[in-house]
């Protein structure tokens, strides 16, 4: 849970929040660090907008694109992400296809 370390550090919600918002998160935080998955980087990303941390939106931002460019470069563009949706699209057909997400980071 590093940004929401940092966002208790800098004073932007109290331990109570973070303990409320990392017993949420747990397994986002774990899917988005270890996997790059984008589902859970966007909810991080929504939560922190809707609780006007600006800042730490942004730097979740740069994780959830950075992801997005990581897995359609692994896979040749042959997918996309819909965010309209939350789900991987194939490019040809417009279908629903599998998460491609794989272990990136320990």
């Amino acid at each position: 849970m590093g940004l929401l370390r940092d966002a208790v550090n800098l004073g932007l919600i109290t331990l109570d929040e973070y303990e409320d918002l990392a017993a949420e998160w747990s397994e986002y935080g774990y899917d988005a660090r270890h996997y790059g998955n984008v589902e859970s980087l966007e909810k991080m990303m929504i939560d922190f907008l809707d609780l006007g941390f600006l800042d730490l939106a942004d730097a979740v931002a740069e994780q959830y694109y950075s992801a997005i460019d990581f897995y359609e470069e692994a896979y040749d563009y042959t997918m996309y992400y819909d965010s309209g949706v939350a789900r991987w699209r194939d490019v040809d057909t417009g279908r629903f296809v599998p998460d491609p997400y794989e272990w990136v980071r320990d």
